[in-house]
């Protein structure tokens, strides 16, 4: 009966080692994961600069895997691409015609209530 739970010991000693390997693996693909992530943000966050200060009128986002295309027009608030800021920063002249549709929805449902609201009354009244 020794060898046979030796054995045990011994294959339940190898699977912790591997489950560790595995887990070390997984941390350092996530770190470098998390790096890509952060560069693709900054990416796309200085084409849409260099759109804006060459005052192009409609620009293109590059696809991300899993994600259809967006196109994103001025006005009509800025399309939902990871890492990108959807709400302009605020500037004297700006009106909420610059927010994204839901945002917009938002301040409609907390306009027409007349009075102040909590966040709950305010998702209910949005639905």
């Amino acid at each position: 009966m020794g060898s046979l739970v030796d054995e045990l010991r011994r294959r339940e000693a190898a699977a912790r080692a591997e489950a560790e390997q595995l887990r070390g693996q997984i941390a350092e693909l996530a770190e470098r994961l998390g790096g890509v992530e952060e560069r693709l943000s900054r990416l796309v966050i200085a084409r849409e600069v260099v759109d804006e200060v060459l005052g192009r009128g409609t620009s293109e986002v590059s696809p991300v895997p899993g994600q259809p295309q967006v196109t994103a027009s001025p006005g009509a608030g800025p399309a939902a691409v990871p890492g990108v800021l959807a709400v302009p920063p605020w500037r004297a002249g700006l009106d909420a015609s610059v927010l994204p549709q839901d945002y917009r929805d938002l301040l409609e449902a907390a306009e027409d209530a007349g009075q102040p609201l909590r966040a709950g009354q305010i998702a209910a009244a949005a639905g």
